[in-house]
């Protein structure tokens, strides 16, 4: 979504640095096979965040369970 006024864009472009800051220090400072991991907690504490910030909606879960089990045959076969 694009953002029209200054403080939206305050608000992302931070959260931006942050998530960018955090790839290149676990780049920079980790060792082996954490390095290779840089990006992926990147996006972890970007995303906690944007969660601490409450950009975050969680609306579309309230109708959901926790634990579901497939349908494992949403319609029945019909043989004429």
């Amino acid at each position: 979504m694009y953002c029209t006024t200054e403080p939206q864009m305050q608000e992302k472009d931070s959260i931006g640095v942050v998530t960018l800051a955090c790839c290149l220090l676990v780049h920079i400072f980790a060792k082996s096979y954490w390095k290779q991991l840089s990006v992926l907690f990147g996006l972890v504490v970007g995303y906690i965040v944007a969660v601490c910030m409450g950009m975050v909606d969680f609306s579309a879960l309230s109708g959901t369970s926790v634990i579901a089990l497939p349908h494992i045959m949403p319609f029945k076969p019909e043989f004429n």
